[in-house]
């Protein structure tokens, strides 16, 4: 991963990718960071449970 705005200013890094997700620009997201924020590798719940619908109960 590059140092990127992510890692200089995470603040700007969320209004932006808000920002992106708000216009419909799914092609400019960075969808790593995001994942990553999300769901840390730390987190026993993957990202993998998260889209899967099977995983949430009704």
């Amino acid at each position: 991963m590059s140092n990127t705005l992510y890692q200089e200013d995470f603040y700007a890094w969320t209004q932006q990718q808000a920002a992106k997700l708000r216009a419909g620009l799914g092609a400019g997201l960075d969808f790593e960071n995001i994942a990553e924020s999300a769901f840390p590798a730390t987190n026993p719940f993957s990202l993998a449970q998260a889209l899967d619908k099977a995983y949430w109960p009704d």
